[in-house]
């Protein structure tokens, strides 16, 4: 709008592309869970059970009790020097786990940057946010501008009761998001129909929401028609057929007297679908692994030229890539060990990690969206070999509870819908495409990520810490949430991603998995998309998230926009449409930062 009128200078392409870029990569860091999120978390394993996780904990993961009780009230900053020989290597740890895991996922999403951008053509719903900078530079015509100002304007309104909330906190609740018991106040938008209408809680097996946050919604209208129709079947299948079906002959015996959270905890896990483990470690890891063995010829290309030349440009590429995944390796294993996991458990989390960001990246650059997940389902069973099938409660060592934590909750968790380790490859694989779109070359994105990751790891942890021993942990009026180690304990491990013997369950997803890449690859009309399924059958998104009913409702309306307008009608105004959506939603959620701070720390 300023550029438009004329009252600031339009922006180069080069600028508005580095500042995209850059911008992106610091928010992987500086956001909820990049870092504040998971270190309060883990402090509750120092303060409260020191005795019973805490120990296992690694002075260079977190301080001494001493040294974070010294920071909990405000104008504490002396404390942080008087404790600086603690909180030094701390920060130091911090800016390791954080850079170089970033550094390894990295080094795969330049592997697969030609793969996915330009061989598969991927639609990349979240690069389709350049057409703002299309915009700014007056690159398109202008049906698009109005038609993306009218939806920000009405979008930007709809959040503006959130910033009054903020100032004011007798305003009403308009929406129930904050308030109302029946939205999950982490999940903002999701409506409980479980616990809202007894007849659905005493009639209907699987748990229920309803998504009622516009910004979703828009997201998933962005997703191929395939994928919507994939996770709708398999929604109404997997979770609400199949369940109900079986109820009545007699499984998940008092499902239908339990509340939300009973079911949910129920369902995908008790026998006989263990639906945690079809999906979670049977279709998820299945849709990665079989991607690399049907483009194999593709992955022995990238080694050649890495290792024996060829193509100038694409041998450059593939060898910073594995130049950055050996770097990563050299330093990682080193700390992981020194973080109470064995050589075996390192190279397990790191498999893991593999796994997760490959298939989660696969997730947001193809659909949108990815599953999540926190507990294990993804994760956990992958150190059966190591740990066996069943922990003892109470005598976990202290590599099962750090690597469990690393793999539930640092390297693949997804509850927040885009984790913090495996957000840089798909945050890096978005910039490619955008790189394609505006003209620039790969390795302007390499550069303007490893610069502005080098500065996010190192300054978040610092000025975190800093600001917390200035305006005091407790005063600052954000979450401290529980204890993150408790997904390394017994109780979780043995139950995740469902109680043992699982793996026929794994085994069926798996093959699930290759039977719909297979007739993916082969029939172009074929329907079933492997990763539909993976958004609906495991984790959160069987749960509180729910996105059955999402999928469901784009679908249809997605449908009805192409049947009715055509690819004209979704790109020409659709587009414009959901990308204004998502800027209002992201300009109100910046007003409403705002607003915080200015009620909470000005004046302090």
């Amino acid at each position: 709008m300023l550029t438009r009128s004329g009252v600031i200078r339009k922006p180069s392409k080069e600028t508005l592309f580095f500042l995209f870029v850059g911008t992106l990569t610091l928010s992987v860091y500086t956001t909820y869970k990049g870092f504040y999120g998971i270190f309060v978390a883990l402090m509750h394993a120092r303060l409260e059970e020191q005795e019973i996780t805490g120990w296992a904990l690694p002075y260079f993961w977190m301080p001494s009790a001493e040294a974070l009780r010294a920071g909990f009230y405000p104008y504490s900053l002396g404390n942080f020097f008087k404790y600086i020989n603690e909180w030094a290597p701390v920060m130091c740890g911090w800016f390791v786990a954080n850079f170089f895991f970033s550094l390894y996922v990295y080094g795969i999403a330049i592997i697969l940057r030609r793969l996915w951008v330009d061989i598969e053509a991927l639609p990349f719903p979240y690069a389709q946010t350049w057409l703002i900078g299309q915009l700014i530079r007056e690159e398109t015509n202008g049906s698009k501008y109005k038609i993306f100002m009218t939806t920000l304007i009405v979008m930007f309104i709809f959040m503006l009761p959130f910033t009054i909330i903020v100032l004011y906190p007798p305003f009403p609740d308009i929406y129930g998001w904050l308030k109302n018991p029946l939205f999950f106040a982490w999940s903002p938008g999701t409506y409980d129909l479980t616990d809202a209408f007894p007849f659905i809680a005493s009639t209907i097996v699987s748990p229920i929401c309803l998504q009622t946050n516009p910004l979703y919604y828009a997201l998933c209208l962005l997703a191929p028609l395939d994928i919507l129709f994939s996770g709708m079947i398999g929604w109404l299948v997997l979770k609400m057929i199949l369940p109900q079906v079986l109820y009545y002959f007699g499984y998940y015996s008092g499902a239908l007297k339990t509340d939300f959270w009973g079911k949910a905890w129920m369902v995908p896990r008790g026998e006989p679908l263990k639906l945690n483990a079809f999906g979670g470690m049977g279709l998820f890891p299945g849709v990665v692994i079989f991607n690399i063995l049907l483009n194999w010829r593709y992955f022995a290309d990238a080694f050649k030229y890495a290792f024996k030349g060829g193509d100038v440009e694409l041998s450059k590429e593939y060898r910073v890539g594995f130049l950055f995944i050996v770097i990563s390796l050299i330093v990682l294993i080193p700390f992981l060990i020194a973080s109470n996991l064995t050589i075996a458990s390192a190279i397990v989390l790191l498999w893991v990690t593999f796994i997760a960001s490959v298939g989660f990246a696969r997730g947001h650059v193809y659909a949108s969206l990815g599953p999540t997940c926190d507990s294990g389902e993804i994760s956990a069973g992958w150190f059966y070999p190591l740990y066996g099938t069943h922990i003892e409660p109470g005598k976990e060592t202290a590599e099962q509870l750090m690597s469990l934590f690393m793999a539930n909750r640092f390297v693949a968790s997804s509850d927040d819908a885009l984790g913090r380790t495996y957000s840089p490859i798909c945050f890096m694989l978005d910039s490619f495409k955008i790189a394609k779109m505006a003209g620039m070359k790969s390795i302007d994105v390499v550069k303007a990520m490893i610069v502005a990751s080098v500065i996010g790891a190192a300054l978040t942890p610092l000025i975190n810490i800093v600001g917390w021993h200035y305006f005091g942990l407790m005063i600052i009026p954000a979450s401290k949430e529980w204890n993150f180690m408790h997904v390394g304990q017994a109780t979780v491990y043995n139950a995740a991603p469902a109680p043992w013997p699982w793996w026929p369950h794994a085994l069926a997803g798996f093959i699930t998995a290759a039977v719909l890449s297979f007739l993916r690859l082969r029939y172009v009309w074929w329907p079933l998309d492997p990763m539909g399924l993976a958004l609906v059958t495991f984790g959160w998104n069987f749960g509180w998230w729910d996105t059955g009913p999402m999928l469901a409702i784009c679908w249809v309306i997605k449908y009805i926009i192409l049947k009715v307008g055509g690819r004209r009608l979704y790109e020409e105004y659709t587009i414009p449409a959901l990308i204004g959506i998502y800027t209002g939603f992201g300009l109100g959620v910046l007003l409403v930062s705002i607003a915080g701070i200015v009620r909470f720390f000005l004046p302090y």
